[in-house]
């Protein structure tokens, strides 16, 4: 690893970033939620959903576009639950969702929270990682403000809308974390500020694509994309009555408004279906069919690498070192010397 990259703990950096966060003006509870987030995307190698995501979401509370109002529950049911989140941050209210479908899952087996009034929660995978880990099978949907363009007309219409679905098997856990756009909305920005150029593959070319925060997008798969992202709205925005396709503002690009969108958690117990191995081996043999095969067991590898980063410290490279460095002096936060290069 290059000289100025460090192995720091993880509760370590889960503290710094909630400072800074609190320090930018947030409350300790969306704080500790978001910091919880960035510290395992950045364990997980998903660095546009780590600290280089801090400094939006500190512009956007600024721009008056975060609520600090309750969350408030309504239990619709043995297993239903529905959630208002109150325009807090997206990563306190998916976390809050996805407690709450786990609690309801415990007592009945299976649990959905539907979780309206929310914002941008980050990686899907890490909601649905922490259900795996208690044994669950984790599943979340979440719609978002208009990225993606409309097959027929090039008009941006669908969000990059996500969806999650993650199981612990004998070998370890396998999950699916993805968009229905053929890249990442934050990733598109990354790689364009990097390289100095926006991949053309992955856009539009009906559309203005001059810059990477406001470029429409591709959904993977063409029609069938923009089905499944339809989908993804009818159990999200449509299930919660709320809001839907042009209705969810722009995360990066409406900062003084709340987003909107809305994320559904479902949780299963498979131990009530049958044997508890039972799910865990059958998740093993779908794993085991697919690396014989020669393909990618999706989630494993970098889940697996993950837990062992969280357990035993965290790569912090120039990149993240510079991020933590820029919002300490933007918040007025004196970093330890563990965090300057």
């Amino acid at each position: 690893m290059a000289a100025t990259t460090r192995i720091v703990e993880a509760g370590a950096l889960t503290d710094v970033a909630t400072q800074i966060l609190v320090a930018g003006g947030f409350t300790e509870e969306d704080a500790a939620a978001m910091a919880r987030h960035a510290v395992w995307s950045e364990a997980s190698d998903i660095p546009n959903q780590g600290f280089w995501r801090l400094d939006q979401y500190i512009a956007k509370l600024r721009a008056g576009g975060y609520g600090t109002g309750e969350i408030i529950r309504t239990d619709c049911g043995p297993s239903l639950v529905r959630l208002d989140g109150a325009d807090r941050t997206g990563q306190l209210v998916a976390e809050t969702a996805a407690a709450v479908a786990a609690e309801r899952a415990a007592e009945t087996g299976l649990g959905l929270c539907v979780a309206g009034m929310s914002n941008h929660i980050g990686s899907a995978g890490y909601y649905t990682a922490r259900l795996a880990g208690q044994g669950l099978i984790g599943v979340i949907l979440s719609n978002g403000a208009p990225r993606n363009s409309g097959p027929a007309t090039g008009r941006k219409l669908l969000g990059n809308n996500v969806l999650s679905v993650a199981v612990e098997a004998t070998g370890g856990p396998v999950g699916v974390d993805m968009t229905v756009g053929s890249i990442a909305g934050s990733k598109l920005m990354m790689v364009t500020d990097q390289t100095g150029r926006m991949p053309e593959a992955v856009t539009d070319p009906r559309a203005d694509n001059a810059d990477a925060r406001t470029a429409t997008l591709t959904t993977a798969g063409g029609y069938k994309g923009f089905a499944l992202g339809l989908a993804i709205e009818m159990l999200t925005g449509v299930l919660a009555g709320g809001r839907t396709l042009t209705g969810v503002a722009s995360f990066l690009n409406a900062q003084a408004t709340a987003s909107g969108a809305t994320q559904t958690v479902i949780a299963v117990d498979p131990s009530r279906l049958g044997p508890p191995e039972a799910v865990a081996e059958a998740a093993e043999t779908l794993a085991q069919t697919l690396a014989e095969a020669g393909e990618h067991v999706p989630g494993r590898a970098r889940a697996v690498e993950a837990r062992r980063r969280m357990a035993e410290g965290i790569p912090i490279g120039p990149a993240q070192l510079d991020a933590l460095a820029a919002l300490a002096a933007d918040t007025g936060v004196t970093l330890d010397a563990a965090f300057r290069r």
